[in-house]
């Protein structure tokens, strides 16, 4: 398979909640959210949103968390958020309610790439294919996407 650039760039959602506050990664990092653990000096969910910048293929970039007095705390993630180089969300009571909810900001027609702050944060983004998919009666254009 051969990455082409889609039509309509994806909208990007990226999952950024504290869910546990007894997080290893977060304790040894000395932080209070996992997603703010440096990585070479650069917090994880910086390093993803950052890669999702430079894709072709992302457009508009929603961050689900971390919550507000965190954001508050992350001063390059805040005046990313406060330039409009992202927006932010408040996270919901689970993964996957706070996606639906995400997923209700976006239209329709807007194909969505779905990700996490913490998984990639080496990431490159590559499009492989478009296929149809519904979550919550939500139906959306989610892509195959190949992360390295």
């Amino acid at each position: 398979m051969h990455s082409t650039v889609p039509a309509t760039p994806f909208s990007a959602i990226v999952m950024a909640a504290d869910r546990n506050p007894e997080d290893p990664v977060a304790r040894a990092a000395g932080v209070t959210c996992k997603a703010l653990a440096p990585v070479s000096g650069t917090p994880m969910v910086l390093r993803v949103l950052q890669a999702l910048e430079e894709s072709l293929e992302v457009g508009p970039r929603l961050l689900c968390g971390p919550p507000r007095p965190l954001l508050e705390q992350a001063v390059q993630l805040k005046s990313g958020v406060d330039a409009g180089d992202y927006g932010w969300m408040a996270s919901r009571e689970s993964p996957s309610a706070s996606a639906a909810a995400a997923m209700e900001q976006i239209q329709e027609s807007q194909p969505v790439l779905l990700t996490t702050a913490v998984s990639s944060v080496t990431m490159t983004v590559t499009t492989r294919s478009v296929v149809s998919g519904s979550a919550d009666g939500l139906s959306k254009r989610i892509s195959s996407i190949a992360v390295s």
